[in-house]
């Protein structure tokens, strides 16, 4: 995850120029997951966090699942915002059934 986390840096600094949106959020999910596996520190999820990435998750939640747990994680570790957090949790066990 370390080594990962510096060609994503990398990635985000020298190629961003050549990457389409989807892209960027993309590599910017990989980034929150690098962070959130190797990092006690949740709070550089915070900067790398905005809303165009809250709506692509969300929009992409319907096709791609595992999508939501990262909505979860945000909610649950980072806001620390219980009823977000529960809505998604929510989600996940409509899934199940």
């Amino acid at each position: 995850y370390l080594e990962a986390r510096e060609y994503i840096d990398k990635i985000l600094e020298e190629g961003k120029e050549f990457l389409s949106n989807q892209d960027m959020m993309t590599i910017k999910l990989q980034l929150i997951n690098c962070i959130f596996y190797t990092s006690d520190d949740l709070s550089e999820i915070k900067e790398i966090w905005n809303d165009d990435l809250k709506r692509y998750l969300d929009m992409m939640s319907s096709i791609i699942p595992t999508y939501i747990g990262f909505n979860y994680m945000y909610a649950a570790l980072v806001e620390k915002d219980e009823v977000s957090a529960i809505r998604y949790l929510e989600q996940f066990e409509l899934l199940d059934k």
